[in-house]
């Protein structure tokens, strides 16, 4: 985390239903960030910065490790974006799973773990 703090990147979160990913014609339209993400995405910018778009709404579809539903608000795709995603392009470090990230942050809060997902909407 200190690494983190220590940067001199930029981490842009954006509120938004759709996601602007570079390299993609624009005819072909930006994707949703529910139905095609999960409710949040990351994506890579110039310089080593990143742009981290969420929805604002709750993703339903998440299960804990025993394969529950796990309620899963819009400040969880927010953190699993950022323990996921955003730090681990800061600083160029992490396990390279967003979901083993995560539950890294969540075991220290002492929340419920998330299940692993084989197929996940987003790549690794």
């Amino acid at each position: 985390m200190d690494k983190t703090i220590a940067s001199k990147r930029v981490a842009e979160v954006e509120l938004s239903k759709t996601v602007r990913v570079p390299g993609v014609p624009e005819n072909y339209g930006d994707p949703d960030v529910d139905q095609n993400f999960g409710g949040g995405a990351t994506v890579p910018q110039p310089g080593g910065n990143t742009k981290t778009t969420i929805s604002g709404n709750s993703n339903t579809k998440v299960k804990d490790v025993d394969g529950r539903p796990l309620p899963y608000g819009p400040e969880d795709i927010l953190m699993h974006e950022f323990t996921g995603h955003v730090f681990r392009r800061i600083i160029g470090e992490g396990n390279g799973d967003a979901i083993d990230e995560e539950n890294e942050a969540r075991e220290e809060m002492n929340l419920p773990l998330r299940e692993f997902e084989s197929n996940p909407p987003h790549p690794r």
